[in-house]
């Protein structure tokens, strides 16, 4: 069989297994309701901490990615071309 055919069948058997598992998971009760209001504080902590993190002009994750570029731009081209400071907080 080809390997491309064996890739296909393994991602959709895996596809369906995840299928099976949200929604075993997605059936099971919430619990009660002291659960369901720690749940309720954990996900809006979790937001606010993505809504900071990704909000404004750059996020630290988008910073690492950034110099990580010009690391490797100056590995092949020299410092050069980087035109900013590597590390500086905006």
């Amino acid at each position: 069989m080809d390997l491309v055919w064996i890739c296909i069948i393994a991602g959709l058997a895996a596809a369906g297994v995840v299928a099976f598992f949200v929604r075993y998971v997605l059936k099971q009760d919430q619990g009660s309701e002291k659960i369901k209001e720690i749940s309720a504080a954990i996900k809006e902590g979790g937001l606010a901490f993505i809504h900071r993190e990704y909000s404004g002009g750059h996020s630290q994750f988008g910073l690492e990615i950034e110099c990580s570029f010009c690391f490797r731009r100056h590995m092949f081209y020299g410092c050069r071309l980087c035109r900013h400071e590597h590390g500086a907080q905006v």
